[in-house]
């Protein structure tokens, strides 16, 4: 990586995976939040996902301009997540493309949390403030980092809503979409209901690359809230039957096959531990209190964790 050409930002780090394919791995703290991509087609530039902010977006056109020599000619939107979709602005002369449930939902969904977001800065600026004095009177190192980082992943978020413009994508397709480009092929794949209602994976079959967006995660608890965990197995069980040599997650470092393992016990363990519940006649309010398991205890997000478990408690009972 370190001979790569490239202006560095601080919303990323840039992997080579091989020629002309690179991850865009998010820094803690920054405008970026969730994983990118960038793919040199040879006669065109992808890019994969945009980030939570326009700050981070310029910086990854940028990294793709000089990385490939082209100005991006697609842009793909795994899910209707902001931290995937936001950054779309910065690419308006490409074509972004989507499925239609995505647009659909990035439509429905958007315009009102921008809207009660912008509405909303005095607050965010009062909670900055409170954030400041709590970093300022604590004393431990870890807890410090985390505050400093939650402080400066909300100031890339009060500067992007200075200047944010919801972009939705403008070539749909429904289960499928190839790419074919001078050097490579990549195939647009969509799962269906999994970490959402509607989720896309880009797939290189030559290179046997996946970028899995949110639904795969490496070492880092998914949020679940939005999704339909038992298809989320079976788009996993999908993903599966793919040859794959470098996963490029959502969240987290690259990983490989063997991480689409982790994430299917992931759901299945708090799946099982939800029904468990229910049958004990645990309140949903005593989850809160729940130990994280020990395998998964070390990744992280944490904090998803207990909402997890109680979004599928309540599921199942609404299942029942």
């Amino acid at each position: 990586m370190n001979n790569l050409k490239y202006t560095r930002s601080k919303h990323f780090e840039i992997e080579q995976i091989t020629d002309g394919v690179y991850a865009a791995i998010a820094i803690s703290g920054t405008g970026s939040v969730s994983n990118a991509g960038i793919i040199d087609l040879g006669d065109a530039a992808l890019v994969f996902d945009t980030f939570n902010s326009q700050q981070a977006a310029y910086d990854l056109r940028v990294a793709a301009e000089e990385l490939t020599g082209k100005k991006p000619a697609y842009v793909v939107n795994s899910h209707w997540h902001g931290d995937h979709i936001r950054g779309n602005q910065v690419f308006e002369d490409a074509a972004i493309i989507a499925t239609h449930e995505t647009f659909e939902l990035m439509n429905r969904m958007h315009p009102d949390r921008i809207r009660q977001q912008i509405e909303g800065l005095p607050n965010i600026e009062n909670y900055l403030t409170s954030l400041r004095e709590r970093l300022e009177s604590t004393a431990d190192d870890q807890i410090k980092l985390g505050i400093a980082q939650e402080i400066s992943s909300i100031e890339e978020v009060a500067l992007s809503l200075q200047t944010l413009r919801l972009t939705l994508p403008n070539l749909l397709f429904d289960t499928k979409l190839s790419l074919y480009g001078s050097k490579r092929k990549v195939e647009l794949i969509s799962v269906g209901a999994a970490h959402t209602a509607n989720d896309m994976i880009l797939y290189l079959p030559e290179e046997q690359i996946v970028f899995a967006a949110d639904i795969v995660l490496v070492d880092t608890h998914p949020m679940m809230l939005h999704g339909d965990p038992a298809h989320w197995l079976v788009a996993l069980d999908q993903l599966r039957e793919l040859p794959i040599k470098t996963l490029v997650p959502g969240h987290g470092p690259l990983g490989d096959w063997g991480h689409i393992n982790r994430i299917q016990a992931y759901i299945r363990g708090i799946t099982a531990d939800a029904k468990q519940f229910i049958q004990e006649k645990r309140s949903i309010e005593s989850l809160s209190e729940v130990s994280v398991p020990t395998e998964f205890a070390e990744w992280g997000s944490s904090k998803f964790y207990h909402d997890n478990v109680k979004f599928v408690y309540e599921r199942i009972q609404q299942l029942e």
